[in-house]
């Protein structure tokens, strides 16, 4: 039933391991099958509650636990109910529902509510959300240069010089946020980021490693081309060109820094090649184009590193402040979110994982008591998707580890590095950990599993050739090697049917108009489409309907194929966690608000006077516009306030009576939930505007009226979610509306039925 490796990693008992596990593997039932081999062994039986079992999300462990809980089910029903192995079978269930199998994040949280009295928490702290967060640390960052501002200090004063703008110092904000993000996913944030002012030729060394990528590749493309002037047809007396090119091209390998680099780059000189007579037309063509590829290449390269020792130290020292003002800047705003969050008792979910580590060692760094406890309590530790962990996450387990972590995963399916998670810890025990193959000693052991049971061998060869071509160590953080690769598993059933995998390719460099590269490639997807509706049978001969077919993308180009799809008479909708924000009915009742907060707020104000609440047409609201104009001599190109307007034209106006009705309802409205704004909370706002003026029952009547009243309703619960974090007043929830846009903190339309879609 299981393959060596996949046995391997059920049966080997001593030292920490570490299990490549390719797409479709089986990792998750080998993983369950370890874990029951645990429980079942009976030389050393573990229970299931002395495991810890760490997942990435929520449903994983939910899901981890039913495949657990269903393999010991299978395994009491080999034993007679009477019997000691059904009876230890039986506990185990129930030791299940206590087990600590859980996110990484669930397992911190439980280790603070275990130790709280060994930190500095209030015990009622709450978790905060994503939107009060983003909230919290907008007032921060505002909070924080204005001070720096007032302070002047003259690094920061030379990196504002440097980078802020007429627009304002949003690239500022962007280097502290985007460092701030890396800093706390390290165990010890402020250490590591003094140590960036510490690491001198960090940038150096840097771009040396990035030249000589780029070389190692110029060297591989002029191997090619020896490969082809070596063949029979092959263009031989380009050779004595290529020889001396390569040997020169190998010399700037032997360089000792970017300045000897740069001076060998730009002495590589390309002579004429010598004309080849006869051979093979297509072989010399060939070669030529690679020999044009590298040329271009080694020419890019002396160009874009053209180093003055002198000039570039010069500006290092210059540069030397910024960086030190952007360190700086970063310290004082995670010591001033964490103050404010402390104000509010609330962590985030950095804070969980650092306090957890705090409670596990000391300033030594050493494990504490509590770390030492939880070292006997854990008999093995299971780490799954290992290589989307962090160093942060890293610090925690080599706190309570005792040479027995089991971690599983792929560098090749790493999907959150803008999370910070860092595939390199991955890495670093692939390469040193030993294969496990005649070992059976305390060493660390490496165990790959290769085979896919989960896909056809065209599915897999497709993507072998694939990825061999474009997947590097620098570029997908390892080697698409043999030991990489994809193997069939699985046995499916032979047809008459032959699966072809394809690829297509769109040339977005000869688009001459205003189509995107998204676009061209959605004409490519509908075209094949409409040829596989032509020429495809499905299922015993029936036509291919467009429900037979899916389409993956990233969320954030789904809509524009689905809208190209859409032009070409191709039914498609794209489902994604966006949108909430754009929906009609949301923006029309965030302009009430906003008018009810600031009725001089021209664009919010037209917006209210222009809904189902108020009613005015547009021609209505032309004429206030002209009417007002026209009776206080204003010219066309001077602005105007809609408020002023609307007021004039109440009483002193010639407009029509019907507009004026309306004018003094929109005005009673604003004055009333003027005031109410003042002593009601955010959530009873909405619900007795929503009550008093019928708004859900309009917008409900509309199309698609169900989904646009749920997202109604789901304003109104996270307007709850705005009370709770400490914030209130109608002025604030619509600023905490506007961060939430501004950090693209969207909360997906509301969903409250199924949807057939091809995307």
């Amino acid at each position: 039933m299981w393959t060596k490796a996949q046995q391997a990693a059920i049966d080997i008992k001593k030292g920490s391991i570490l299990v490549s596990a390719a797409a479709g593997s089986g990792k998750t039932a080998v993983l369950v099958e370890r874990i029951i081999k645990k429980i079942t062994d009976n030389d050393n039986p573990v229970d299931v509650d002395s495991l810890l079992v760490m997942t990435f999300t929520r449903a994983a462990a939910a899901s981890m636990k039913e495949k657990i809980y269903n393999a010991l089910l299978k395994e009491m029903e080999k034993h007679e109910t009477n019997t000691v192995e059904f009876k230890r079978l039986k506990e185990q269930s129930v030791l299940l529902a206590s087990a600590k199998i859980m996110t990484t994040d669930s397992f911190c949280l439980s280790i603070i509510r275990e130790n709280i009295d060994k930190i500095d928490i209030d015990p009622a702290f709450c978790v905060a959300d994503e939107s009060e967060i983003s909230l919290l640390k907008a007032d921060t960052m505002d909070e924080l240069l204005e001070s720096e501002y007032e302070a002047a200090n003259k690094d920061f004063m030379e990196l504002s010089d440097a980078f802020a703008n007429s627009k304002g110092d949003k690239s500022i904000v962007e280097f502290i946020e985007k460092l701030y993000r890396f800093a706390v996913s390290k165990p010890w944030p402020l250490e590591w980021l003094d140590s960036l002012n510490e690491s001198d030729d960090k940038w150096q060394e840097y771009i040396y490693n990035q030249i000589m990528k780029s070389v190692d590749s110029v060297l591989q493309d002029i191997d090619e081309m020896i490969d082809i002037c070596n063949e029979e047809e092959g263009p031989a007396s380009y050779l004595d060109n290529v020889l001396e090119e390569r040997s020169s091209i190998c010399g700037i390998k032997k360089s000792a820094d970017i300045f000897e680099l740069s001076k060998k780059l730009n002495l590589v000189s390309f002579d004429k090649l010598k004309a080849a007579k006869g051979g093979d037309k297509d072989l010399r063509e060939r070669a030529k184009a690679i020999r044009d590829k590298y040329k271009d290449n080694i020419s890019k390269l002396a160009q874009d590193y053209d180093f003055d020792k002198d000039r570039v130290l010069l500006e290092e020292q210059s540069e030397k402040a910024k960086i030190r003002a952007v360190v700086d800047l970063t310290k004082k705003y995670i010591l001033l979110f964490n103050e404010k969050k402390r104000e509010k008792n609330l962590v985030d979910f950095s804070d969980i994982e650092h306090l957890a580590l705090g409670i596990l060692v000391d300033e030594n760094k050493n494990p504490t008591k509590v770390a030492e406890a939880y070292k006997k309590e854990f008999s093995e530790i299971y780490i799954d998707e290992y290589q989307d962990s962090n160093y942060l996450q890293e610090a925690i387990v080599t706190a309570i580890e005792k040479n027995n972590v089991f971690m599983v995963g792929d560098v090749k399916q790493s999907i959150y590095g803008f999370r910070q998670a860092s595939p390199k810890l991955f890495m670093e025990k692939y390469k040193t950990f030993k294969s496990f193959e005649g070992m059976d000693d305390e060493d660390a052991k490496k165990v790959v599993l290769s085979k896919n049971f989960r896909s056809r061998k065209n599915v897999l060869d497709g993507a072998n050739v694939l990825f061999k071509k474009i997947m590097k160590e620098d570029i997908g953080g390892i080697e698409y090697d043999d030991d990489a690769a994809l193997y069939l598993g699985a046995s499916f059933e032979v047809g008459d049917k032959e699966y072809v995998s394809e690829l297509m390719l769109t040339d977005v460099g000869s688009i001459e108009d205003d189509t995107s590269a998204i676009e061209l490639e959605a004409r490519a997807i509908a075209k094949r489409i409409k040829e596989l509706k032509k020429e495809l049978k499905v299922d015993g001969g029936r036509d291919l309907k467009y429900s037979d077919i899916v389409i993956l993308v990233r969320a954030s180009i789904g809509e524009s194929i689905a809208k190209v799809l859409n032009d070409e008479n191709i039914p498609a909708y794209a489902e994604n966690n966006k949108g909430y924000f754009q929906t009609f009915e949301v923006r029309k009742i965030l302009a009430i608000l906003a008018a009810i907060d600031n009725p001089y707020s021209d664009v919010d104000l037209t917006a209210f006077l222009n809904s189902e609440i108020v009613g005015m047409t547009d021609l209505e609201l032309a004429n206030i516009v002209s009417d007002y104009r026209k009776k206080q001599n204003i010219e066309k190109s001077k602005k105007i306030r809609m408020m002023d307007a609307i007021i004039f034209e109440e009483n002193e106006g010639s407009i029509e009576e019907i507009t004026k009705k309306k004018i003094r309802k929109a005005l009673e409205f604003l004055d009333e939930y003027g005031k109410k704004s003042t002593y009601m909370n955010i959530q009873a706002l909405l619900q007795d505007i929503y009550n008093k003026t019928d708004f859900l029952n309009i917008i409900a009547a509309m199309p698609g009226g169900q989904v646009r009243r749920a997202n109604l309703m789901l304003l109104i619960s996270k307007a709850g979610t705005f009370g709770n974090s400490g914030y209130s007043g109608l002025y604030n929830f619509i600023r905490y509306i506007a961060k939430l846009k501004d950090f693209d903190n969207d909360f997906g339309e509301a969903s409250i039925f199924l949807k057939m879609m091809i995307l």
